[in-house]
């Protein structure tokens, strides 16, 4: 997905990394001084996602940046 959004103009860029996920979204983050970090998600709703993926409790209290829920395509929309 980076390649598509760099061909739309957006600056992005992709990791591949052995850690423990909450950490590593954290530390990488920090390191590139981030404004945002963009979570994806593939529960029934981005509530749900929010409460019940196990890192995101982790980086909401630690998090410097701002986050956003993103829905995997075909996921429902809490809003239609």
């Amino acid at each position: 997905h980076v390649r598509e959004l760099q061909e739309m103009g957006v600056s992005a860029s992709g990791r591949v990394m052995r850690v423990d996920p909450a950490e590593g979204v954290l530390a990488t983050a920090r390191e590139m001084h981030s404004d945002l970090i963009v979570l994806g998600t593939h529960a029934q709703s981005a509530t749900q996602a929010f409460w019940s993926a196990s890192m995101t409790p982790t980086i909401l209290h630690r998090a410097h940046a701002s986050f956003l829920l993103a829905p995997a395509e075909g996921s429902p929309r809490p809003y239609g």
